[in-house]
């Protein structure tokens, strides 16, 4: 196999005196050929510039990509590629509470990022029922407590209205306190009855602070104590018929006597 060298004219120097090729000397190197490993011998040039020379028009250039940039070093230098920088400032980004969206281009970069809180609208919750996401939604505590049938006072006074069942000649009410929370009402206070007479069944409509539609005694339960007769003491169940707590009792003493009485009812 022949190698085809451009020897240079007699008296043409190679070398310059500051020790560098001279155009003649880059010639003569570009006509000696390297083996590129080709399985058929073929030969290829192995010369790559950082810029482009008319000594080497043959030779490969290197040019810098999207988003990179190059810097020559000079002579014996080296040749730097870098990385161009973009908008997005160095440093840490998110928290706990807020999350991130980002701007990728087509080399990977982020090119733009900002933080947001979080906030993620009831409607796209799906592992709860409608109920749940209208409290969710709901624009303030007194719209949650209106969807829980709960009213912005859930405490407070007020004086029954008595009816007189069996065996009572006269009852008196009252002022009595009541507390709801959620579907549940709780009721204390104190009452006068005056029975017809002694060791008899007796009874006494209490109404109540919150409407409630019984359907069930056992809905409202609750108990009645005399604090001047001994023995004296009550049960409180609901009314079915007529929605109201029933006070039922064996009187022990005919005469004029308080009664302290609590229960607790389901609003229904």
């Amino acid at each position: 196999m022949t190698l085809p060298v451009n020897v240079p004219q007699a008296g043409v120097q190679i070398v310059g005196a500051d020790g560098r090729l001279t155009r003649e000397g880059y010639r003569l190197f570009t006509s000696i050929q390297t083996f590129s490993g080709t399985t058929d011998g073929a030969l290829a040039a192995a010369f790559l510039l950082a810029s482009a020379s008319s000594d080497l028009p043959g030779a490969r250039t290197f040019a810098a990509g999207t988003a990179l940039s190059a810097v020559d070093g000079g002579a014996g230098g080296a040749l730097t590629v870098n990385l161009d920088d973009t908008a997005v400032s160095p440093g840490s980004y998110g928290a706990a509470d807020r999350t991130l969206s980002a701007t990728v281009d087509q080399q990977g970069r982020l090119t733009a990022i900002a933080s947001a809180l979080i906030a993620i609208a009831a409607t796209q919750i799906s592992d709860s029922t409608a109920a749940g996401r209208d409290m969710l939604k709901a624009a303030s505590v007194a719209a949650q407590r209106a969807l829980l049938g709960v009213t912005t006072s859930s405490s407070g006074t007020y004086t029954p209205t008595l009816t007189n069942g069996a065996n009572v000649a006269a009852s008196t009410a009252y002022v009595c306190q009541w507390l709801r929370v959620g579907d549940m009402v709780t009721v204390s206070g104190i009452v006068d009855v005056d029975p017809t007479a002694g060791a008899t069944g007796t009874a006494l409509g209490i109404s109540l602070p919150v409407a409630s539609a019984f359907t069930a005694p056992e809905q409202c339960a609750g108990t009645a104590a005399g604090s001047a007769v001994a023995g004296e003491a009550a049960a409180i169940r609901g009314d079915t018929v007529n929605d109201r707590a029933e006070m039922v009792w064996v009187t022990a003493d005919a005469s004029n006597h308080a009664m302290y009485l609590q229960f607790s009812y389901q609003v229904l």
